[in-house]
């Protein structure tokens, strides 16, 4: 073979020569070749058992310490096109899976604080009802309105994405499990005699809520001692408001059993009524109550 053959060979060899595939075999091989001279020269009789052992130890280490860094070194751009590739893929995934890991998160972010369980009244970003479901993407609703002047049923449904727990406050009127506390307000004529009406509404509070008082209040005593809260005093309690020249507001707040405000909150108004129709009223009085 001339000169000429050899260096037209070379040159046609060159491409598979410089290919990172066959610099990583000949660094495998160089590496090796150098391990197995260096575990020859350890094998010196003159050597201790201890000190060949610490020697073929740090031999074999070295090895493969200096095998992971000339494989970075050699397929150092084919990995950052991999890398630049699998960026690119994973951010595209990122976008198009957006909502459903926004769902994910807002579920896992709900089982971890025990916000609501199932059976609890909740609102959030004006839709209201009670949990009939809960699951890893969505959670739903019975709808309760309209508004929040009642307490009844609208017959349909709401999904709800899991989504919306990260970026809405939620409300859980649900205190406990067993009873909670509701308010709803009473507003009288400025002129009525508002004493006579705030007796009246008391004894009404007390009649429809007396059967249940004492248990209510065993109840939110458990609750309040497990939550490390202050005692709340469960007793029917009548709050005078002044926030407008024309009226009287009286809030009214009493323990309920859950899932009874509605019917709780409409048979103290009944009874108040039949007792403020035998107030003495002013000309022109108007009384009407809503939720507070």
């Amino acid at each position: 073979m001339t000169t000429k053959d050899a260096i037209e060979l070379l040159h046609r060899a060159a491409p598979y020569t410089s290919s990172p595939l066959f610099k990583t075999f000949l660094l495998f091989i160089a590496i090796g070749v150098g391990r197995i001279l260096l575990n020859r020269m350890v094998a010196n009789p003159k050597n201790t058992v201890d000190e060949r052992r610490r020697w073929l130890i740090g031999i074999r280490n070295g090895a493969l310490f200096l095998l992971i860094v000339g494989a970075i070194i050699i397929w150092a751009q084919e990995l950052q096109s991999l890398l630049l590739s699998v960026v690119a893929i994973a951010a595209a995934l990122v976008l198009a899976t957006k909502e459903l890991i926004m769902c994910v998160s807002g579920g896992l972010m709900r089982t971890s604080t025990g916000a609501f369980h199932i059976g609890d009244r909740i609102e959030i970003n004006n839709y209201r009802g009670d949990v009939i479901d809960h699951g890893l993407f969505a959670t739903t609703i019975l709808e309760i309105g309209p508004g929040h002047s009642t307490h009844q049923l609208t017959g349909r449904t709401v999904v709800l994405p899991n989504s919306m727990f990260l970026a809405h406050p939620l409300i859980n009127e649900m205190f406990g499990d067993d009873y909670v506390l509701h308010t709803f307000l009473v507003c009288i004529d400025r002129k009525a005699p508002w004493d006579e009406h705030e007796k009246a509404l008391m004894e009404s509070a007390h009649e429809v809520c007396g059967e249940y008082l004492e248990d209510a209040r065993k109840f939110l005593e458990v609750v309040t001692a497990r939550r490390n809260l202050d005692t709340i005093n469960v007793d029917p309690r009548i709050t005078v408001k002044l926030t407008d020249p024309s009226r009287i507001e009286m809030l009214v707040r009493v323990p309920v059993p859950s899932g009874r405000k509605g019917r709780t909150e409409q048979a103290i108004l009944r009874h108040y009524l039949a007792k403020a129709s035998s107030i003495r009223q002013p000309s022109n009085t108007v009384c009407y109550a809503r939720p507070e």
